[in-house]
């Protein structure tokens, strides 16, 4: 049996309703609210009779399930003729689509209605029928307290989280709900689900970012001239140790006390110029990487060490200041 049938009775028979109570004669598309026991106009009757059928048409959806196409039928017959039995069908649609919160405050309305002396049975009873389901509907309605930190603000699906909200039992529908909190420059987003009659309490923290991290300039200078040291002082051993294998070539070849048979004079400069930088290296490295190194040593601490990455491979010798 589908629910709510008697209600198709009810208002097909509003138009006579109508005439018995004025009060509910009354809509706002008259010009004029019909005299007590006078027959409505044949404007009031048009819109009357547009109301009646709207409102079959909603009650039709409503046994069919198509619950927000019957809430807007329902919407459109009370624009035309307040009557309460449209108000409660209202809400009961609204209570299938899982608007709750907006069904409660349907419902109250309802309740709220005026009735004129001498209204029917079916409108007193559906003020009635309204007060009772709200009833019942209150403790389904899940409700979310959101505590902000201060100097915090919200969005709540969207909307802005008014500051008086905060620390407050919040109405909500069931389902899927999203808060975004903002401090400053550090946003957190919270996602949850709420379910019929739960009851959450939400107090999001905000961490703040780290600093960036920063090496003082002095500590940098005074690592530069460590790598830069260090790479001299490869370079002196490396230029020294080809050094010396060019002199062990060169005296195969025949030369002796400085002095070296002809045609070889090239082997010989490139021997002199690899005898000279070689100590040049090691001078200017140690003197580089002493001065560094007391920079370092006097220079604020850091938050990252630092440390040298020797880079030694063929026709390649230095070091790299790694962070």
């Amino acid at each position: 049996m589908r629910p709510h049938r008697p209600f198709r009775p009810l208002f097909r028979a509003l138009a006579c309703l109508s005439l018995l109570a004025p009060a509910l004669a009354s809509a706002p598309a008259l010009a004029r609210p019909p005299q007590s026991g006078a027959p409505p106009s044949q404007a009031e009757a048009a819109t009357l009779d547009a109301a009646r059928k709207i409102a079959e048409e909603g009650l039709t959806l409503y046994d069919s399930a198509r619950y927000a196409e019957a809430l807007d039928r329902f919407d459109r017959a009370a624009a035309l003729v307040q009557a309460p039995t449209m108000g409660l069908m209202a809400a009961r649609s609204l209570v299938k689509l899982g608007r709750l919160v907006e069904a409660s405050a349907r419902y109250a309305s309802v309740t709220e209605m005026p009735l004129a002396p001498g209204a029917s049975d079916a409108f007193k009873q559906a003020l009635t029928d309204a007060a009772a389901e709200r009833k019942s509907l209150t403790p389904r309605i899940p409700t979310l307290t959101l505590t902000l930190p201060p100097g915090a603000t919200a969005t709540l699906d969207g909307a802005p989280f008014e500051a008086s909200q905060s620390g407050h039992p919040l109405s909500l529908d069931p389902g899927s709900h999203t808060v975004v909190i903002t401090q400053g420059t550090t946003t957190k987003t919270e996602r949850l689900l709420l379910k019929e009659s739960e009851s959450r309490t939400l107090t999001p923290t905000l961490d703040s970012p780290p600093p960036p991290a920063t090496t003082p300039p002095l500590k940098i200078a005074g690592w530069t001239g460590v790598a830069l040291g260090s790479a001299g002082i490869v370079l002196g051993a490396v230029t020294g140790g080809m050094a010396a294998a060019a002199k062990d070539d060169l005296d195969s070849r025949g030369c002796k006390d400085n002095l070296c048979p002809p045609g070889l004079e090239s082997d010989v400069a490139s021997y002199n110029t690899l005898r000279a930088v070689s100590p040049a290296g090691f001078i200017a490295g140690a003197l580089l990487l002493g001065a560094g190194a007391l920079t370092v040593g006097l220079a604020p601490s850091s938050p990252k060490s630092a440390r040298i990455q020797p880079l030694l491979g063929p026709g390649q010798a230095g070091v790299k200041l790694v962070f």
